[in-house]
């Protein structure tokens, strides 16, 4: 199969080997040098032969096709899938016939994959049963990925439609259903927007880190202070605190490209190590979020460590102020039900809401 790239020939698509065509999926593997196969079928799915086994079942085990003598070199059992070396061999084994996958766990396999093939030249031999459905799913979701990542893309878009329709011209029925083909666009979408979560446990510590590095302040503390990303300046005009560890900053917020700018208002509570606001602090924010939350047109952002658990504890608590001064009623149920339909989690333990009870 051609890659988005023309005259670029990444990818082989084929059928999964039956017990006499094992020996010619061999003879493809050697006569293009291929040092990676991805393999997207069980030996047998719902009681239906669906590939014969093409390799040894033991380390060190060898089996002879003709001229081809196959040894079991190494295998590392993961939860979603299996690898086999030397020729490695990526057996994802979780994705049945016209069905679709977990996006995260495909996800995970493709940057097993993609780590292993590096800057190899050969192509990746791609198959499932049929070779159309998930091998086609697979490799469309490899060609909108790369071109998504080609510094050649200046606008940075892709094109499902296209890439699908370009590898139906060169084998009939790749990406065989309606569902697989929905499901290449939430795919693209998770890895584009996620990136390769993959950390090498010796990183993780480092990594932790530098996480923790980052969550300095995004805004300049000190008035007068400019902080600059990309082509946005974000400028304090003011900063005044109050009493219950409660911090209100005036920033001016420049883009440089439109030659726009506006002001925000950011209101800090500071948890200062406790896990959650008291009912002082969340009555002192809710005075003060109060004109902008009953603006015409204005909308409030609200930010936690996980965007959940406070956030959800000061969305419930500002709302349940508000109506308590329009409606002279109080119903924490429904404030919990209400903000859990906006964001699922909203809070995490009934706890969590006890410095609701005393506002």
């Amino acid at each position: 199969m051609d890659f988005y790239k023309p005259d670029y020939y990444k990818f082989i698509a084929a059928q999964g080997p039956k017990e006499g065509t094992a020996v010619d999926m061999w003879r493809l593997i050697h006569d293009t040098r291929a040092n990676t196969i991805v393999m997207l079928t069980n030996l047998v799915e719902n009681g239906k032969k669906k590939c014969w086994q093409y390799w040894p079942s033991k380390v060190s085990e060898s089996i002879e096709f003709e001229d081809y003598t196959v040894t079991l070199l190494e295998e590392q059992v993961y939860a979603l899938y299996i690898i086999k070396r030397q020729t490695t061999l990526f057996h994802y084994t979780k994705w049945y016939d016209h069905d679709i996958p977990s996006s995260a766990g495909l996800l995970s396999f493709r940057s097993r994959v993609r780590q292993h093939y590096g800057s190899s030249t050969t192509p990746i031999i791609v198959h499932c049963s049929a070779g159309v459905g998930r091998t086609g799913t697979y490799i469309a979701l490899e060609n909108l990925i790369d071109e998504a990542h080609d510094k050649r893309n200046h606008h940075k878009t892709v094109d499902v439609f296209a890439c699908v329709n370009r590898l139906r011209h060169q084998r009939t029925l790749m990406v065989q259903t309606a569902d697989q083909y929905a499901f290449l666009y939430d795919m693209v979408s998770e890895a584009l927007s996620c990136g390769d979560t993959v950390i090498p446990a010796g990183n993780f510590s480092q990594q932790i880190r530098q996480w923790r590095v980052d969550e300095a302040p995004y805004w300049p503390t000190e008035v007068g202070g400019v902080i600059t990303v990309s082509d946005i300046s974000i400028i304090n005009m003011k900063t005044q605190g109050f009493a219950e560890a409660i911090t209100e900053t005036t920033l001016e917020v420049q883009v440089s490209r439109t030659e726009q700018k506006h002001r925000v208002t950011l209101l800090e509570v500071k948890l200062k190590g406790q896990q959650l606001p008291t009912s002082q602090q969340l009555v002192v924010a809710c005075q003060k979020s109060e004109k902008f939350a009953t603006s015409d047109g204005s909308k409030v952002t609200v930010q936690c460590r996980n965007g959940s658990r406070v956030s959800g504890i000061f969305i419930i608590a500002m709302n349940l102020y508000l109506r308590t001064r329009i409606e002279h009623d109080i119903d924490i149920v429904l404030e919990v039900k209400l903000a859990r339909e906006g964001r699922y989690n909203s809070y995490l333990v009934w706890n969590s809401l006890k410095p609701c009870m005393t506002l």
